[in-house]
């Protein structure tokens, strides 16, 4: 993550927070207090949801995150995160698992966001398995998703991986691509 998506992000949440305050306060102002809890309860959702990217210990897989979240709420890509893994015993240097990471969720914008393909969603899980954690990116396949080169584009995370036993899985099953990039654990 360079600075100027960082500085994004911290613009984009200020931007959001201060927006859902005035909602919150015009609909107090209105008496229209059955849709002001309505909207806070939807609002503090919206936080929670974001909220699930700190479960992680590696704070480059938490930056990733936040910068996929931005990517996606620009190409009107909805995200569903689960984290049950916090990544603290990864034997991949962190500005690794975080550029790739970041690669990862690019490449499955760009077919998310291709022709013919609207309110696209996604979903990114964070798992342990045996002796890895894995970082899954889950989402509808289309005929964007196949024309959009994910095999090629995802060649460069394939090499970044390899030192350390890494690796990357592309996969269609029931409608849907499944990106599992392979991150080992310590020994």
């Amino acid at each position: 993550m360079n600075l100027k998506q960082l500085l994004e992000i911290i613009q984009v949440q200020r931007h959001d927070f201060l927006n859902h305050l005035q909602v919150f306060s015009g609909l107090l102002q209105l008496n229209k207090t059955d849709q002001a809890r309505d909207y806070l309860g939807r609002a503090v959702q919206e936080v929670s949801r974001m909220s699930k990217t700190a479960r992680v210990s590696m704070p480059e897989v938490t930056a990733a995150l936040l910068v996929g979240f931005n990517e996606a709420c620009k190409n009107q890509v909805g995200i569903d995160l689960t984290v049950q893994a916090d990544f603290a015993g990864c034997a991949v240097p962190g500005a690794v698992v975080g550029e790739t990471m970041e690669s990862c969720l690019a490449a499955a914008l760009c077919c998310l966001s291709g022709p013919g393909m609207t309110n696209g969603q996604m979903e990114i899980l964070l798992q342990e398995s045996g002796k890895d954690y894995l970082f899954r990116v889950v989402f509808p396949q289309s005929a964007a998703s196949s024309s959009c080169h994910l095999e090629n584009r995802l060649e460069p995370v394939k090499a970044m991986l390899a030192p350390y036993g890494g690796g990357v899985s592309v996969s269609a099953v029931d409608g849907k691509m499944d990106i599992c990039l392979i991150f080992p654990r310590e020994v």
